[in-house]
């Protein structure tokens, strides 16, 4: 590929807070543990409220941290994943859908605030406790969602000797390569988690001799992580690629119900599964090349600045 990785990729992240909705309860615990001469027998932990309207925003975010897990690569503790430039247009659309649907939830949860905590005072009776409940809710909920160029070590300019800032050029440019690798062996984790689990699930034996329980998921996950992959593929792995259309040949033609119904095709599809899960390496080999800087850092900084307008919360 004529282009770096740097220009390939950027880093995102994903940050949501909310309201959990539940309290430890120390009182009670205390009490529990009195009532049976227990020591440290557990914790109470209260649900404050099963609305609907809390329950539409946790699902809004678990969608959002799952579609977003989905389409980068892991790059740091902190949060921050590796999304590849053919996967942008396709991330922030999404993001920005799932952005809106959750300060639509939110305020409706804010608006019927003073009706739910009534409701939920009825409901625990005596377990009921005001100050459980944030007097703002609105303020407990944020979204933001950055972006940032990928790291090069060319970028590195400090007032030091010529030769230490080449060994702190080095050393940077060694971590960001392992990052990357990091995320790609991902790729080939995601791979052998979802076809293991298909072979599995296939070749599973009930002892009343009915064919095997199992959702659509099974073979939509892997139809869903073989679409992804080029676009993920920021390394450009042939191996990798090979894999995945072997999986779409092998295993994808057939839909789920003629697997739960037709015996001949399932034993073939789990055995095509599980050969194919022997060909995914746990330590893939590729070369990560070296990160080359990009051409004009204030070009490349006011680019992410777009981009990141585009996520809608910059």
């Amino acid at each position: 590929m004529n282009t770096s990785v740097t220009e390939r990729a950027m880093l995102v992240s994903l940050s949501v807070s909310r309201w959990t909705g539940r309290k430890f309860d120390k009182r009670v615990t205390n009490e529990v543990n009195t009532r049976y001469g227990a020591t440290d027998g557990g914790r109470f932990n209260k649900i404050l409220m099963v609305q609907d309207a809390l329950t539409a925003i946790n699902k809004i975010v678990n969608e959002a941290r799952t579609f977003n897990y989905n389409n980068t690569q892991p790059y740091s503790d902190e949060g921050w994943r590796i999304l590849p430039a053919a996967n942008f247009a396709k991330h922030a659309s999404k993001l920005r859908e799932y952005h809106g649907a959750f300060d639509a939830a939110v305020d409706t949860l804010t608006d019927g605030w003073a009706s739910f905590k009534a409701a939920e005072k009825q409901r625990l009776n005596g377990l009921y406790v005001d100050s459980d409940y944030p007097r703002d809710i609105r303020r407990e909920y944020g979204w933001k969602s950055s972006i940032r160029p990928l790291p090069s070590a060319g970028h590195l300019i400090v007032d030091i000797a010529d030769e230490a800032l080449a060994e702190a050029r080095e050393e940077l440019n060694a971590s960001l390569r392992a990052a990357l690798y990091a995320g790609h062996k991902d790729l080939y984790a995601r791979l052998a988690e979802a076809i293991g689990h298909m072979a599995d699930t296939l070749s599973e034996s009930r002892a009343d001799g009915k064919p095997p329980i199992f959702r659509d998921t099974l073979v939509e996950n892997v139809r869903e992580l073989c679409a992804l992959l080029p676009a993920l593929d920021i390394l450009g792995d042939p191996k990798l690629q090979a894999i995945r259309r072997t999986a779409e040949e092998k295993l994808l033609v057939i839909s789920a119900d003629t697997l739960r119904t037709d015996e001949r095709a399932r034993e073939q599809v789990a055995r095509d599964a599980a050969a194919i899960l022997q060909t995914i390496p746990k330590v893939p080999t590729i070369e990560v090349p070296t990160l080359n800087a990009l051409s004009d850092d204030s070009d490349e900084l006011a680019k992410l600045s777009v981009l990141g307008d585009i996520y809608g919360n910059q």
